[in-house]
């Protein structure tokens, strides 16, 4: 039997977690859920990890989406009560290293924003600063004689 051994499990009752970014792994709404002999749990319950080894004490069971499309988990320590995952729990195996690729990606994509950001604002400065020499130039190219003007001695 699977029950009750996993590295997680606390003298058999399991642990409440399987945090991810701070984000608790709770029960939602699936009608797959059904299974003789055991409670299903309302949405929104709260999981427990550590009670089945197939959940390696942080994430739910993987069972190819037969009670969920995220798995399922126990929600009592008698293990008489599961409910399906929600999209917040941990995720596994090919999805977990997708979920970490995309992040990482997210992250490169903002640092790119970022510093696109950062070179805008300092050609707008450059462009302002420019526009107001421009500006203080012909300001002061306004006040003085013509060429015309100073080789003549006089307006022509």
């Amino acid at each position: 039997a699977t029950y009750g051994t996993a590295v997680n499990a606390t003298a058999g009752k399991g642990t409440e977690n399987g945090m991810e970014n701070g984000t608790v792994c709770v029960t939602r709404e699936d009608p797959r859920v059904a299974y003789w002999g055991f409670d299903t749990s309302p949405p929104g319950t709260k999981c427990i990890f550590g009670l089945d080894n197939r959940d390696e004490g942080h994430h739910c069971i993987e069972d190819g989406g037969r009670y969920g499309s995220y798995g399922w988990c126990y929600t009592s320590a008698s293990m008489s009560s599961w409910g399906s995952c929600a999209e917040s729990c941990p995720l596994w195996g090919q999805a977990k290293i997708l979920k970490t690729e995309i992040d990482h990606l997210r992250e490169q994509m903002q640092d790119v924003l970022r510093k696109k950001a950062a070179a805008a604002a300092v050609a707008a400065h450059a462009v302002a600063e420019a526009a107001a020499s421009a500006q203080a130039v012909a300001q002061d190219l306004t006040g003085r004689p013509s060429l015309a003007q100073h080789l003549t001695g006089g307006p022509r």
